[in-house]
């Protein structure tokens, strides 16, 4: 805060005025360090070399047959062509696997984002989950006052037993 006072670069605020407070680290250095060796070593192998994939809509994008995280994967060894598949197409010991075999290509990441940037600032589209909320909500508060009045009907009918 400079309580008013202007401040730029060739006037910097004084030492005596600047506020110094610590932030405590969620976890120490030593796990940290831990962490990303262990996910440096899980990338080496079957042909990564720690490769990570860049994909925006990691367990995100969810398959439109089966509504399942889509996974990601390089389509051939040495491209950058990144797709989405459904995992549960491919997971035969599944009860009841997923019959989508398509591939969703990875440069859908801009223009999916783009689309989502232009819902979230549209304030049609908010308002459209604003009144599925609340409809929710007040089918909620319709079940309850059902139950409350169910409750105090048997709570008469308790009475009713014991007085006579």
């Amino acid at each position: 805060m400079t309580l008013g006072i202007k401040r730029t670069l060739v006037r910097p605020k004084p030492d005596s005025e600047k506020v110094i407070f610590d932030i405590p680290g969620l976890i120490t250095e030593e796990q940290w360090l831990r962490a990303n060796n262990n996910l440096r070593e899980r990338g080496q192998g079957r042909g990564k070399q720690g490769k990570r994939i860049q994909a925006l809509f990691r367990n995100r994008m969810l398959c439109p047959r089966c509504s399942k995280p889509m996974s990601v994967m390089l389509r051939k060894k040495g491209s950058d062509q990144v797709y989405y598949y459904c995992r549960a197409h491919y997971c035969k010991w599944i009860k009841d696997p997923c019959t989508y075999s398509h591939f969703v290509p990875g440069t859908w990441d801009d223009e999916l984002w783009e689309e989502i940037c232009a819902m979230l600032s549209s304030g049609i589209w908010l308002e459209q989950q604003l009144k599925t909320e609340l409809s929710h909500c007040t089918d909620l508060d319709k079940l309850v006052r059902l139950e409350q009045l169910k409750i105090n009907q048997a709570k008469q009918r308790i009475s009713k037993v014991q007085e006579g």
